[in-house]
């Protein structure tokens, strides 16, 4: 019943190289995938305990693993057809899929749960959650053995990706699964023992059907929360808590450096390493209560606290690399061993225990219902609301790159400089002056350039969702990046292609902090030019530049045409509301080469190192001016 679940969280590399031309999309689909499996799961599951009386749970059973082999096959198929749709498309197609899954899922979880609690054998129960703790481990082996096997790829931005033919491995082997799992249960009912058994459990409207046998007594959920409520609420809180594992997991890389290192720390097979690593850890915790004297079945309060203190490894995941912008502990080991491996541990322990202490606490007669019950608690948690949040995950420091060149990109998103957004701002504002001012200057047209990879046609996306009028993206991969001046020169052109009379630009770069482009700019058309602006007033064709200088402000005034760099004082940048970002996927954005120029892109400048800034060392406080002084002497400064 959790495979179908695991399968989804160990995809996430290639449902990233789906969504990755939709920023929002990339941020945003694995909350989105938290989100359906939660609606659909936990109101299947309500549903399903409360139609007790007249239940089928073999049937149930059947029609979940039927489901999920169809959601499977058709997420094989996708890996092969209509590869070109939009990634909205996709993301449509994925959230039907997951929602799909999710109701076979529910029906599956009530079905089994309520069925072997038939028994009233406690290790049957240990047995199921022990196939759930297998459930997630073979997906995440699959989908790294996948990975390993199919020849590794590249993209156009010369990322490594994950083929498409491992996804399609990956998917068509849960498929297999779900298939060769329900030929097995099909196996179990035809054993005599298991006639008998669902005679008990089913309602069979055939010829021998009898309403006093397959009519069950209907159990008030409130009286089976009253007596399992420590037991429910243990295990609502443990996967309550767990629910945080699959937000953080994608997000967290490998401490090494992705251009020279083995496959196994790539993304696309470290990711489901460390589901592996986690799900191991839930496998041996899960497996442990088989042992008599590891059960706390009979102490239930002391599960709940235990489920509680669980929280304490949430903040461990912060410590790690995520987004591969660098971490505070530098270690794979400390990641996989000591956050993944036993935060499983512990989920499968406690879950376990849960399971299959419930069956101490009710009457014979309530032990289905009981069985549906605590199935429909293992069903609640709150990830919804956590993986929103979980999402704004704070930002760690950039860091180097092994060959200290410049300033290490790989598997970092691309976001639009922060300089950058103020002179899209700025130039919207000033088109807006005019609608309360009927002598401010009119604006014919804002025209967001840029010239990088691919993924930059994004931040003109972006540009353009915040009142940009059109885009254009000149293409350059990364090992043809241009030094300042190249791109001063090919702003140039565009200026004169567009017949602009104003080029408002961020004041420097956010990866080599290069600060010149706007002054060559101005320099190449002769125009005037204000840096660093923090105020910007348009009086028909003459132009007001407030800039800050060391002690106070200073004003310049110049007529147009003129290029401004903005500072970070100029204005507060809006937020792109959704029927905006929506109108911005129509707007036109003109795709061009370096070829199309005929530039001199020849490069004049040679980094020799890039180095991070060394440590600061921990201040001193001082009692008196005699001790400073007395500091000062001791430290070579007097």
């Amino acid at each position: 019943m959790l495979w179908a679940w695991n399968m989804f969280l160990a995809a996430a590399p290639y449902f990233q190289r789906r969504f990755e031309s939709n920023h929002n999309l990339l941020r945003n689909f694995q909350s989105g995938i938290l989100s359906v499996s939660t609606v659909g799961n936990l109101g299947s599951m309500i549903v399903l305990t409360k139609l007790q009386a007249r239940a089928n749970y073999p049937r149930r059973i059947i029609v979940s693993l039927a489901l999920n082999a169809v959601v499977f096959t058709l997420l094989a198929l996708s890996t092969k057809m209509f590869l070109n749709v939009s990634a909205g498309v996709y993301f449509a197609f994925l959230m039907v899929m997951v929602l799909s899954a999710s109701l076979a899922t529910g029906l599956c979880q009530n079905g089994v749960f309520a069925y072997v609690s038939g028994f009233g054998r406690e290790e049957y129960t240990q047995g199921i959650m022990s196939g759930q703790g297998v459930a997630g481990v073979l997906p995440a082996i699959t989908q790294i053995v996948s990975v390993l096997l199919v020849p590794k790829k590249h993209h156009v931005d010369g990322a490594p990706q994950e083929s498409s033919t491992s996804a399609f491995v990956y998917f068509l082997t849960a498929t297999g699964v779900c298939l060769a799992t329900l030929v097995a249960f099909f196996h179990l009912l035809s054993r005599s023992s298991s006639k008998q058994r669902m005679a008990r459990t089913a309602y069979d409207e055939g010829p021998e059907y009898n309403p006093s046998h397959s009519e069950r007594k209907s159990v008030p959920l409130m009286r089976l929360l009253k007596r399992l409520f420590w037991l429910a609420g243990a295990v609502a809180t443990t996967f309550a808590v767990t629910m945080f594992f699959p937000v953080f997991t994608p997000q967290v890389l490998s401490v090494r450096n992705p251009t020279d290192a083995s496959r196994i720390f790539q993304p696309a097979a470290f990711i489901p390493l460390a589901f592996f690593f986690w799900n191991i850890g839930d496998l041996i915790g899960r497996v442990g209560p088989a042992l008599p004297a590891l059960r706390l079945t009979h102490r239930p309060r002391l599960l709940f606290f235990i489920s509680i203190a669980r929280v304490l490894f949430i903040p461990l995941y912060l410590l790690c690399n995520i987004g591969g912008k660098g971490a505070a502990i530098n270690s794979d080991f400390f990641y996989l061993f000591v956050v993944q491996l036993f935060f499983g541990m512990t989920n499968g322990y406690l879950g376990s225990n849960c399971m299959m202490g419930f069956a101490e606490w009710v009457e014979p007669d309530e032990l289905e219902a009981a069985g549906g019950f605590m199935s429909l608690c293992l069903g609640i948690d709150f990830n919804t609301i956590k993986s929103a949040a979980s999402n704004d995950i704070p930002k760690v420091k950039p860091r180097v790159n092994r060959a200290q060149t410049a300033v290490e990109t790989a598997n970092v998103k691309h976001s639009m400089n922060p300089f950058d957004e103020l002179s899209i701002e700025e130039a919207v504002r000033i088109r807006e002056k005019k609608a309360h001012h009927a002598n401010a200057p009119s604006v014919e047209e804002i025209v967001a350039f840029s010239a990088g990879v691919p993924k930059s046609q994004d931040i003109l996306r972006t540009a353009m969702a915040m009142g940009a009028d059109r885009g254009i993206h000149v293409v350059v991969e990364e090992k043809d990046a241009l030094e300042p001046l190249g791109v001063a020169k090919l702003l140039r052109k565009v200026v004169d292609e567009q017949k602009s009379n104003l080029v408002i630009l961020g004041k420097q770069a956010i990866d080599d902090d290069a600060g010149q482009t706007g002054q060559m700019l101005a320099g190449l058309l002769n125009w005037p030019q204000a840096t660093q602006a923090s105020k910007v007033t348009i009086n028909d064709q003459s132009v007001e530049v407030v800039q800050e200088v060391d002690g106070g402000v200073q004003t310049i005034k110049a007529k147009l045409p003129m290029v401004i760099t903005t500072d970070l004082r100029l204005n507060e940048p809006r937020y792109a509301s959704l029927p905006n970002i929506m109108k911005a996927k129509k707007k036109q954005l003109d795709k061009k080469s370096l070829g199309d120029y005929g530039l001199d892109t020849e490069i004049r400048l040679k980094t020799l190192k890039v180095t991070e800034p060394p440590p600061r060392k921990g201040g001193v406080k001082v009692e008196d001016v005699d001790a400073m002084v007395s500091k000062l002497k001791e430290l070579g400064a007097l």
